[in-house]
């Protein structure tokens, strides 16, 4: 999905929480605020929302925090989460094991993550625990769980394209799962190359233990998404070879719903206008639906 008209708000209240972390004078914040503004005013309708969130990014840091070799404002944040994250790893294992049907569950608490948002609201209003009690019931918009647990079964390597750090404590427990029910099954985790907003990097997945249930490579994306064309060689290798591509969040949506393959999956929770309006979903639904029936 390419910008929009409707995309406008949605990256000035990023770029502005972005902002916020950084430490910037009044007169610091409104230059980024000048530069945001006429960067916009020059995308084309082929330019993804996500080209100008690195576009500021990369501004800030070479204006404003460039005694840093690496510019992760959210790196707190991360840090954070995560940790908040893996107080309840084991409860998420505990719920999944006794599960009449622990592939189902391990999915949802995969989808719980992104539902969860860790990087969009505020630490104090998150009640995991609470999330968790809700799990069995969580209902998706859309969801074609038998389409993916029938490619799962006959896959041999799987493709899970990472989001946010601290949803992927949560993907963690559903790799561990696919593990259990499929054998001989490999993972490929792909993350970012480089931090960009709270999205998992290589270092935020090796401190989540993902290298412990998967192969953990970055894709090459700077972007808070995947633009395939813009990852490594590696990367668009796998994605090509993978039995079943895990698509993980909105923001890999975005950049990889124009893209073909046989068995990817999109796994995410409409968090805008725009993309519950394609899905035909109310805002904030959960969907699972393959690609081949977007």
């Amino acid at each position: 999905m390419k910008v929009a008209i409707e995309c406008y708000p949605c990256l000035l209240k990023q770029i502005l929480s972005t902002v916020g972390l950084c430490g910037l004078w009044d007169e610091q914040k409104k230059d980024v605020m000048h530069f945001t503004l006429n960067t916009m005013a020059g995308i084309t309708t082929e330019m993804y929302p996500h080209e100008v969130v690195v576009a500021v990014y990369e501004y800030v840091h070479r204006h404003y925090c460039h005694d840093s070799e690496i510019f992760d404002p959210y790196a707190e944040i991360k840090h954070q989460t995560r940790q908040m994250a893996q107080q309840f790893y084991n409860s998420v294992q505990h719920t999944i094991e006794r599960s009449s049907n622990p592939l189902e569950v391990a999915l949802k608490c995969a989808a719980l993550g992104n539902i969860i948002d860790f990087g969009v609201q505020s630490h104090e209003k998150l009640d995991v625990r609470q999330e968790l009690e809700q799990l069995e019931s969580l209902e998706f918009a859309h969801y074609d769980f038998t389409e993916l647990a029938h490619s799962l079964g006959r896959a041999r390597r799987i493709l899970y394209i990472a989001d946010n750090v601290g949803e992927d404590i949560f993907d963690k427990a559903f790799i561990t799962e696919i593990h259990q029910e499929y054998q001989n099954v490999e993972v490929v985790f792909a993350v970012r190359e480089k931090p960009v907003i709270n999205d998992v990097t290589l270092d935020d997945a090796r401190a989540s233990g993902m290298d412990q249930v998967a192969s953990v490579i970055s894709s090459g994306s700077i972007y808070p998404g995947t633009i395939l064309s813009k990852t490594t060689r590696q990367f668009q290798e796998i994605f090509a070879r993978a039995d079943v591509i895990i698509s993980k969040g909105q923001g890999n949506f975005e950049t990889l719903s124009d893209e073909v393959h046989d068995n990817m999956f999109f796994l995410l929770r409409a968090k805008c206008d725009r993309v519950a309006d394609f899905f035909g979903v109310d805002l904030g639904s959960m969907v699972l639906k393959k690609s081949d029936s977007v």
